[in-house]
């Protein structure tokens, strides 16, 4: 409900208590709405069948992408390079220990190249629904590597098939949590 059923924002709702997980009243307010965007990173990072050691990008610093970079983090990648063009945001990643770059300045191409290896990320999480930065994930994945969508794509989308096949890589599709 709020995702692909309409009501999310409701002031009431009504769910079947299957549905519903008990958060303690010792967790306060302001960290229960951390929740969601940490359950879409930790299910992100599973999808992404990630290795202790691998290398990823993670496109777009807001929450999701955030949280996103710290679950990998946590699950033993040896660097998490976050691509953000917000001042604001690239510190607050940097505040948490995340090394970042500018993507207005800088194309994630020459980034990670630079950053990681010329090949490319063993995964790269696309975490803004743009075109351009789900193409920009794949074409930075190394061969055999793993773009995952997380950000909310277009409903149409026009990517490099030759990069996709030949590369050998894995497009994955991640649906919130």
């Amino acid at each position: 409900i709020g995702g692909q059923l309409p009501g999310g924002l409701a002031e009431h709702v009504l769910v079947r208590a299957q549905n519903l997980i008990a958060v303690p009243a010792a967790v306060p307010d302001h960290q229960r709405v951390l929740i969601e965007p940490l359950g879409v990173g930790v299910h992100a990072v599973t999808r992404a069948h990630v290795e202790p050691g691998e290398k990823a990008v993670v496109l777009g610093g807001g929450a999701i992408g955030l949280f996103t970079a710290l679950v990998a983090r946590a699950r033993g990648l040896e660097s998490v390079l976050v691509g953000e063009p917000s001042e604001t945001r690239r510190s607050r990643a940097e505040a948490l220990g995340l090394e970042t770059f500018d993507t207005g300045s800088m194309s994630v191409v020459e980034a990670v190249a630079e950053r990681i290896r010329p090949e490319g990320a063993d995964v790269v999480f696309e975490c803004v629904g743009s075109e351009e930065t789900i193409n920009a994930a794949l074409a930075t994945t190394r061969k055999g590597g793993r773009a995952v969508i997380v950000g909310n794509a277009p409903a149409e989308l026009r990517l490099d098939g030759l990069a996709l096949q030949r590369g050998d890589r894995s497009l994955v599709g991640v649906l919130m949590y």
